[in-house]
């Protein structure tokens, strides 16, 4: 039990300070955290304030650094309590930190390192739970995380030799296993690591230590292990077959002991050999190779399953060749594609029983004895599942130590299955819809590490040598590998397109053209063509199961399953139906499910199994116009629950709610089943889904949905409609910089609102059109028309009052009025804070961090800015993060970090043209006149550029940096 008034100081591999067993309060300053540090490292003696306020604010002025010193040492005190009184003033320009009674890890640690006794050492391995400060990324605490990096390492070697002198070969192994993991170059260690292996008799482990030292070697260092270790490998590698070769010698008649017997962990035979090995490498798949692996240790039995030509196969034998040398009697390989059921018990025995003859060692080791330890893949089996499964069964019966890796369409339905579903490999996002606005937003440097795209590039240059990925064709290529949804058969058909069209025509043609690609004649026949791919489960379905799968098919991307039945249930089929039949489409690869959070479930097909189920539906009618009403009524109308309507609060649910619907929402506005008349509720939910395109900071799907709408509305009818719509397609344009536009369907706006008596709804549209004429520099009307906007909208605390408010802080902001203008600001704050609004709260802290960026503030700016960027970060590529970025740019050139500031600069101005988005309110304001003059600086060109080059989500972090 910890004592009273214990306090406890843990920096090695995280940051926790507790008193009397209870955390102190979170520190909210990463600065705080290292501050500690840099004292705890120092115990007992001054440091000098100067010193520390230099290293961790080193872009900053020396009175700037002192005065976040201060802040920062505040905070830290006042997180820590009672036990603050460690940290002392010896006097006014030095601090000390006082261990007195309190326990510090990293000071237990050095005292540790400094015995050196076997017992010591022993101590400071188990005090070492990991870096000092592990997620810091302060540079002014890398060189003490490094001492205690190499001193760990250097006990971590200690305590491995002094355990192996004392005969603990298990514990020397686990130590040198770690010292590996900690420092994988580091060739003394797995030289010790592969002679304790041999020691012990486990010769596959020490051949596993340096087959991956050897690729470490290769493909980071482009070098070689050192003659040493190439040496002991060689000797362990004879000693091996020396034992090998000893277990060969049939026994004297009369038996033998069971000393003479090989150890099971001795590799009897090398398997590898047996396994097919592939002509192309495997891209993409290392994560599932390795999740496989572990699921193999835990149990007997694995089965991949997925779609054909999902790369079920490839995973498998890349497992295989990694775990070779862990099963004694090796892996074996049963290709059951071309097996009939009479035969697939023979074949899966002749796979599992050792070879006859003599010649080789193999063969005689095989001919030895009967096999115990040994991995069996099992290549699809779906075809023949009846006859499979009852061979597999009794296989793990017969070799209790055996393993079967399967693959297939479908599991194999035993006891004891563990079921491994193959994915599609990760594509791009879909980030920027198909409006040529988002052509060029696809860069090659954010992409080069997608798993889809990394495939079609590796690939394309195998028949087109040179062929590379750029800026010129990243967009085409990423657009292809979505259309493909990253069916690695399918992209590799494309990508042999190379050799003939360029990947801008081939993004075109795949798009009309799906089926038509074909893979060379290598290949088996079910997996030559897409068709092919897909007509191989297709026709394996009962008739009730392909009229579920085509009804699904009206969805364009996923569903749920209250979905499915308000869709797919009527005379026809029931409830109860669409859950048997539905797990049996998942079952057989074709439905992929899709875990999200809270536990919510999606399903959704794979495009090439969708595009091939309309076709089918098309050819039977089975997808009759009552079912396309059900869909388009029940994504309408879900559209329109989430209120995402102009003046609206809690924005931010509804922005959710609707990111996985986009498609099935954007199909069913489209489904035109009866164009001869209006319907007001089609109408309300293409104003939220144009609210979600605003939102989201893709003003132009926003703009062409309203445009539509505008033209089907008749003024005579729906005039409320009618106005809200230009009131939303005013603000879209406002977005988008299209300023004189703007102003004219704002106009268009306050007049019908005041046709209607709608004041909040006038005060709306005027408190916009402020925002066009404070962005044109004409700050009289803009200030005019914000207050009459105020007065029409009404009583304090109204959501609606934000635009303006915002708009009025910054026109006194600009005249000087700095307190008025802080004033507005918490008035937006206190709003949002009534209404329980992020997006709300978002534009207030933006306006706080403008207010305070004017009045020269810059500490209080950058906060409010940081700030902005956290509530940004649910809709990450909004454009109030732009927004945000924009502005700790200019604070960085005010305290001359102007490298930094044009990286930043370079990455908004770049997502404002991918996304079509306008400037800020604030850009023609004089605060802005260093940033313009830096961007024409041909100096900073490379920053600007790499900045161009960034995702949003890269510059949101490097913003906060």
């Amino acid at each position: 039990m910890t004592p009273p008034n214990e306090w406890r100081i843990n920096l090695l591999g995280g940051f926790d300070v507790t008193v009397d067993g209870v955390p102190i309060s979170r520190l909210r300053s990463r600065k705080g955290r290292v501050l500690l540090a840099l004292l705890v490292v120092r115990a007992s003696k001054p440091v000098e304030r100067a010193w520390l306020a230099g290293v961790l604010w080193p872009d900053s002025t020396d009175a700037q650094a002192l005065a976040s010193l201060r802040q920062t040492l505040a905070d830290l005190r006042r997180a820590m309590g009672a036990a603050a009184v460690s940290i002392e003033g010896p006097s006014a320009r030095t601090l000390m930190f006082s261990p007195g009674k309190t326990s510090v890890d990293v000071l237990d640690f050095d005292a540790a390192v400094e015995r050196a006794d076997p017992e010591s050492l022993e101590q400071a391995v188990l005090l070492y739970r990991g870096p000092l400060l592990a997620n810091s990324p302060d540079e002014a605490i890398w060189n003490e995380r490094e001492r205690r990096e190499l001193a760990f390492i250097k006990s971590l070697d200690g305590v491995g030799a002094n355990r192996a002198s004392a005969g603990d070969l298990a514990g020397a192994i686990d130590c040198y296993r770690r010292l590996i993991a900690e420092d994988p170059y580091r060739e003394n260690a797995v030289q010790a690591f592969m002679k304790l292996c041999a020691q012990k008799g486990d010769y596959p482990e020490a051949y596993v230590a340096y087959r991956d030292l050897r690729n470490r070697l290769q493909q980071d260092l482009r070098a070689h292990p050192a003659p040493e270790t190439v040496a002991v490998y060689e000797q362990i590698r004879r000693s091996a077959k020396v034992r090998i070769t000893a277990s060969d010698v049939a026994p004297p008649q009369g038996g033998s002991s069971s000393s003479e017997q090989p150890s099971q962990s001795e590799p009897r035979v090398s398997a590898v050999e047996m396994l097919p090995f592939p002509l192309t490498s495997l891209v993409g798949r290392a994560g599932d190779v390795a999740s496989v692996k572990g699921r193999l240790e835990a149990s007997r039995l694995v089965t991949l399953t997925g779609i054909g030509a999902i790369g079920k196969t490839r995973i498998a034998l890349a497992v295989g060749h990694d775990l070779a040398v862990r099963f004694r009697d090796g892996v074996r390989f049963v290709d059951l594609g071309g097996v009939d059921d009479n035969d697939v018990a023979a074949a899966i025995e002749a796979a599992s029983t050792p070879a006859s003859g003599s010649g080789s060692d193999v063969d005689r080791v095989q001919a030895s004895g009967r096999l115990e330890q040994f991995l069996l893949i099992v290549d699809n089996g779906e075809r023949v599942a009846a006859s499979c499964a009852p061979s597999v069964v009794g296989l793990l019966r017969a070799y209790p130590k055996a393993r079967i890796l399967a693959t297939g369409r479908q599991p194999l339905g035993v006891p004891g299955e563990v079921v491994f579903r193959v994915g599609p490999l990760a594509i791009p996002d879909a980030a920027w819809g198909d409006s040529t606005h988002y052509s060029q937003a696809a860069d090659g440097p954010s992409l080069v590490h997608t798993e889809s795209i990394r495939l079609f590039v590796e690939r394309a240059a195998a028949v087109s040598p040179g062929f590379s990925l750029n800026a010129g064709n990243s967009a085409s290529i990423a657009h292809i590998c979505r259309l493909l949804d990253g069916h690695p058969l399918a992209i590799e058909m494309a990508a042999a397109r190379t050799s003939l069209l360029t990947v801008q025509q081939i993004a075109g043609w795949v798009d009309s053209n799906l089926f038509v690609l074909t893979a060379g004649s290598g290949v088996p026949p079910r997996h030559q063509t897409l068709r092919a791919v897909v007509e191989g489960s297709y026709r394996g379905l009962s008739d009730r199961e392909r009229l579920l799968l085509m009804r699904l098919s009206v969805f364009p991307n996923g569903w749920t399953h209250d979905a499915a039945e308000a869709v797919c249930v009527d005379e026809e089929m029931s409830r109860e139906e669409i859950i048997d039949r539905l797990s049996a489409l998942v079952d057989r690869s074709l439905v992929w499910v899709e875990w999200l959070q809270a536990g919510r479930v999606r399903y959704r097909l794979m495009p090439i199994v969708r595009r091939y189920c309309l076709e089918q539906s098309e050819r039977s009618g089975e997808i009759p116009d009552r079912m396309l009403c059900r869909f388009a009524s029940y994504y309408i109308e879900l559209c329109r629950a989430t209120q995402l309507r102009v003046g609206q609060t809690r924005l931010l649910d509804g922005v959710q709610a609707l990111d996985p619907e986009l498609d099935n929402v954007a199909g069913a506005l489209d489904l035109r089943l009866d164009a001869s008349r209006v319907d007001p509720v089609r109408a309300d939910a293409t104003l939220c889904l144009a609210s979600y395109w605003a939102i989201k900071g893709r003003p132009w799907l926003a703009i062409a949905r309203l445009d539509a709408l505008i033209g089907e509305l008749p003024s005579d009818r729906y005039p409320e409609l009618l106005a809200e719509a230009h009131l939303a397609l005013g603000q879209a344009l406002l977005l988008a910089g299209q300023d004189e536009a703007a102003g004219a369907s704002l106009s268009q706006a306050q007049e019908a609102y005041a046709t209607l008596g709608d004041p909040a709804g006038q005060g709306r549209a005027l408190a916009s059109q402020a925002a066009v004429l404070l962005r044109r520099g004409e700050i009289v009307k803009a200030k005019a028309l914000t207050k009459q906007g105020l007065e029409l909208v009404g009583a304090v605390l109204k959501p609606q009052r934000i635009p303006a408010l915002r708009v009025l802080a910054l026109i006194k902001a600009l005249r000087g009025r700095m307190e008025f203008a802080l004033n507005r600001a918490n008035e937006m704050m206190d709003i949002a804070g009534s209404c329980d609004d992020e997006l709300l709260a978002g534009d207030a802290m933006l306006t706080m961090g403008n207010v305070n960026e004017f009045s020269g503030d810059i500490d209080t700016a950058r906060r409010a800015y940081i700030a902005t960027l956290a509530l940004a970060e649910e809709w990450v590529d909004g454009p109030l993060a732009v927004a945000a970025i924009e502005g700790i740019a200019r604070l960085l050139l005010l305290t001359n970090m102007e490298h930094k500031a044009a990286l930043l600069l370079g990455a908004a101005q770049s997502y404002r043209q991918r996304a079509g988005l306008g400037p800020d309110l604030v850009s023609t304001f004089p605060i802005n006149q260093a940033a313009r003059q830096l961007m024409a600086e041909p100096a900073y060109l490379a920053e600007r550029q790499a900045g161009g080059r960034m995702t949003l989500g890269q510059a949101m972090a490097s913003a906060t940096q």
